[in-house]
């Protein structure tokens, strides 16, 4: 039964507090080592169902026919090794190895000690669709449970019930350790739905789940309080409406604690009140959920506790006041010692002081070179936990620091993590939680469940063959929505639906987010044809560029015929930048990436395609600097053993990657790779080819292609990674030319299924780890079937059945392919899928 709904709605005179949400940044992708290897021959194929590593690419024996322009990056060579072979890896096993005796432990100070506790943590990699729930032990880490990203908020252990929370598959799952079964489970409406939280009540006997359903609005929430026995409702849900802060937090008695304008206010959604708590330098609460004070800095010296539950204040008068900027601060476990975080101006350096909050006291400082990116309490007294981001930002350094006799210690740098991040969750005492590895089927009470109901999306679809078309949604009920009319272009967004561009008015301009369901509008003032608005998002969607084929601007020192604008993607306000009077090449460029102030355009001209990068920062010198030629490209190259290929320039879905080719001979084709991100080059050397067939992934860090073989003049699928670089070979045999693009990718990039059917006689599909370049099934498919897309789990696939004219999710289990649900009277290409929803 479902509970009774409350609403609350704040009153007119509250509306003041409501504001956007803060933007994310993008993180930087770093760097890796580039090796340099002898070519060698390709391995034979083998007869293991395992992806094949190719040992060299061909190398021309004579210059490219073609001399492009120099290229402004370092280049290096590809590294080319043969791969280990590891367990197949899927959404049920450790993103590490269960059991790992290579795991370097560097102490700094000292060795490591045994220590009672039990310190949990998540590791996790933007390359994957999940995070991991690990015990650290002695420099090992030991797998959990696997979670879905970036679900830190919603995941609790609560080592003395035996319990975990967390959040899976779009489920928030409440499990017994002790047996390994899921007690109950709650649907989340939201994929990786970073805003939701979850805190254990006061009494221990529930929890208070905080979901942003999309289905109820942007700024629509609600608050859930169920038994963590058996999932059942506490109180009736309550239904509210809130901007989510750059800092807020919900406690064990439901209410929000969140700051704006560096002021802390209370949100106690039972009574419908808030109420002002005055300042809070920096926006910075000091607590977590289960503290029973809420800290706050008036000023560098002064420290603010607040009881949470009577509002009561007390004061706290530092020694002396704290040297840098205040980022963060934790209490200890028993509440009496604090942990500060600050950031001295330098910015070379952070600052730890360990102050006592009783009387303000500072016992300890410690100076940690760079940024830190969380410090929380340990277990026992004078413990605190430290990561400091490395290797970009894309891993994390885990220490222990001993306040009580300034030690750092390093707990753990294992070699395996490269690329991974480790984020502290607890350090409790007593006995730890059991693993989950692996887990005995879920047994779930559906009386308790929350479903997700029959109409949630399955996909966004749109056809870009017209001049605009309609975005609409398909829904499991087979209902047809209209997501947005008038597109004129589709930016898709990794792992989540698109932005969308909309010409409603003449005059009108508008960007679309279909999940938050927020426009921002630009106008001007004079009508712009569609024909001669050419666009390009930034990879955070922070601004927009558009070449303009006509005049907007009535400001005298633009009057070329193209101008290029910059438009703010949260107010919509815009500028052109320069026009083709400063360069006049921009009448025949189009904008094809976009990173940091670089802007990198393509010309195409009769005869050749020519690459430019324009530096944001220069655009104001007098006289204009105007742009560097990158490259220089033919439009197809000709050999006299074969027709003419295209010459393709490929931008990655991030705007990180280009490729293209640059030249042949014989019957080798030289294909350049550059690393916008990190201003890097190498070249990559194939049989002649056409670039048609190569897919990026949706990570865009691997590309999969069709490659020739020339002895035998055939095709074979391949897949290339491209910061390891390294070539992969992904079947054995020997193919026809592929007609159609085969490959099919998961919107988070993480498996690719090969279409054999697309390039050969056989009805098989393979699905592969597009990450570990491992191969994860075969399997044979009705030729009545057309793949169309992959899903989040490796062995769901959406397919066309055109006989019966009917989609069809299909689901591959004990070794065949068995239908999950379909839609009658439903036909669908593969390019009409503008996003698939995880289902």
């Amino acid at each position: 039964m479902q509970p009774q709904r409350e609403r609350v709605k704040l009153s007119k005179d509250r509306n003041w507090w409501r504001v956007l949400p803060v933007l994310g940044a993008l993180g930087l992708i770093g760097l890796m080592l580039a090796l340099t290897m002898q070519s060698g021959p390709v391995d034979e194929p083998t007869s293991q169902p395992s992806a094949m590593a190719l040992l060299s690419s061909p190398t021309p024996s004579s210059e490219p026919m073609i001399n492009p322009t120099a290229v402004l990056f370092p280049t290096t060579i590809p590294i080319l090794v043969t791969p280990e072979q590891a367990a197949v890896p899927n959404n049920q096993q450790p993103l590490i190895p269960i059991a790992s005796p290579a795991l370097v432990v560097d102490a700094l100070d000292q060795p490591l000690t045994e220590n009672p506790s039990q310190l949990y943590a998540l590791i996790r990699s933007n390359a994957r669709l999940y995070d991991q729930v690990v015990r650290v032990v002695d420099g090992q880490l030991l797998p959990i449970a696997n979670v879905d990203s970036y679900s830190d908020d919603i995941t609790l252990v609560l080592q003395a019930e035996q319990t975990l929370i967390i959040q899976r598959e779009q489920q928030l799952r409440v499990i017994d350790t002790a047996t390994g079964t899921t007690r109950w489970t709650f649907g989340l409406e939201n994929a990786n739905d970073r805003a939701s939280m979850v805190a254990l009540d006061a009494a221990g006997q529930g929890i208070y789940l905080l979901t942003n359903p999309i289905s109820i609005g942007v700024d629509q929430w609600q608050l859930h309080h169920l038994s963590l026995v058996d999932g059942q409702a506490l109180e009736a849900v309550i239904e509210f409406e809130f901007s989510a802060q750059a800092s807020f937090l919900l406690t064990k008695t439901g209410q929000i604690w969140f700051t704006l304008s560096q002021t802390l206010y209370r949100l106690d959604l039972k009574t419908d009140s808030y109420e002002n708590f005055g300042p809070a330098i920096n926006d910075v609460i000091v607590g977590d959920s289960q503290s029973a004070s809420i800290g706050v800095f008036r000023s560098p010296s002064d420290l603010y506790l607040i009881d949470h539950l009577t509002g009561t204040q007390r004061s706290i008068r530092l020694a002396e006041p704290i040297d840098g900027r205040i980022e963060a601060a934790t209490f200890s476990h028993d509440q009496q010692k604090l942990l500060i975080q600050s950031s001295l101006e330098t910015h070379t350096e952070s600052m730890l002081l360990v102050v006592s909050s009783q009387t303000g006291f500072i016992e300890t400082t410690i100076q940690i070179p760079g940024a830190i990116s969380s410090a929380m309490a340990g277990a026992t007294v004078d413990q605190w936990l430290i990561t400091t981001p490395i290797e970009s930002y894309q891993q994390a350094q885990l220490l222990r620091w001993n306040s009580a006799t300034n030690v750092l210690t390093d707990l753990i740098i294992p070699a395996e993590l490269i690329g991974f991040n480790i984020i502290p969750l607890y350090d409790l005492a007593g006995a730890p939680i059991k693993s989950l590895f692996a887990e005995p089927p879920t047994v779930v009470d559906q009386a308790a469940s929350s479903t997700i109901p029959i109409t949630t999306p399955i996909a966004l679809l749109g056809n870009l063959a017209a001049s605009s078309l309609n975005i609409q949604r398909l829904d499991r009920d087979q209902q047809m929505s209209v997501v947005a009319e008038d597109v004129l272009a589709v930016f898709p967004r990794y792992n989540n639906a698109p932005r969308l561009l909309q010409h409603p008015e003449p005059q009108r301009w508008q960007l679309f987010d279909p999940v938050t369901q927020q426009t921002v509008q630009w106008e001007f003032k004079i009508p712009v044809k569609p024909e001669a608005f050419v666009p390009l998002a930034h990879p955070s969607f922070s601004s927009l560029l558009a070449v303009v084929h006509q005049p907007v601007s009535s400001e005298k020192e633009f009057t070329g015929s193209s101008q290029l604008l910059r438009i703010n993607g949260v107010t919509g306000d815009w500028q052109v930048l320069f026009d083709s009077e400063n360069w006049p090449e921009l009448q025949s460029a189009m904008p094809i990436a976009w990173q940091f102030e670089a802007i990198y355009f393509l010309q195409t001209t009769s005869t050749q395609q020519i690459i430019w990068r324009v530096n944001l920062n220069s655009i104001a010198d007098e006289p204009f600097a105007g742009a560097e030629k990158i490259a220089e490209v033919p439009i197809a190259f000709y050999s006299s053993n074969s027709a003419p290929t295209i010459a393709k320039i490929i931008v990655s879905p991030n705007q990180h990657w280009i490729v293209y080719p640059l030249g042949e001979t014989g019957q080798t084709m030289q294909v350049m790779v550059l690393d916008l991100l990190n201003q890097r080059s190498h070249e990559l050397g194939l049989e002649l080819n056409s670039l048609e067939s190569l897919s990026f992934s949706p990570y865009a860090n691997t590309f999969a292609i069709m490659l020739e073989d020339a002895e035998t003049d055939t095709t074979y699928p391949a897949l290339y990674q491209l910061v390891q670089q390294r070539w992969y070979r992904l079947a054995s045999g020997s193919y026809n030319y592929a007609s159609q693009n085969p490959f099919l990718w998961s919107p988070n990039g993480q498996w690719l299924a090969v279409n054999f059917s697309n390039f050969s006689n056989e009805h098989r599909v393979n699905v592969y780890d597009g990450l570990e370049s491992q191969l994860l099934f075969s399997s044979e498919v009705a030729p009545n079937l057309r793949p169309l897309a992959l899903g989040y789990d490796p062995t769901s696939l959406l397919m066309s059945d055109y006989q019966a004219e009917q989609l069809v999710q299909m689901t591959w289990r004990e070794q065949q392919w068995q239908i999950d649900w379909q839609l009658a009277d439903v036909i669908l290409e593969r390019d009409d899928i503008r996003y698939l929803y995880p289902r």
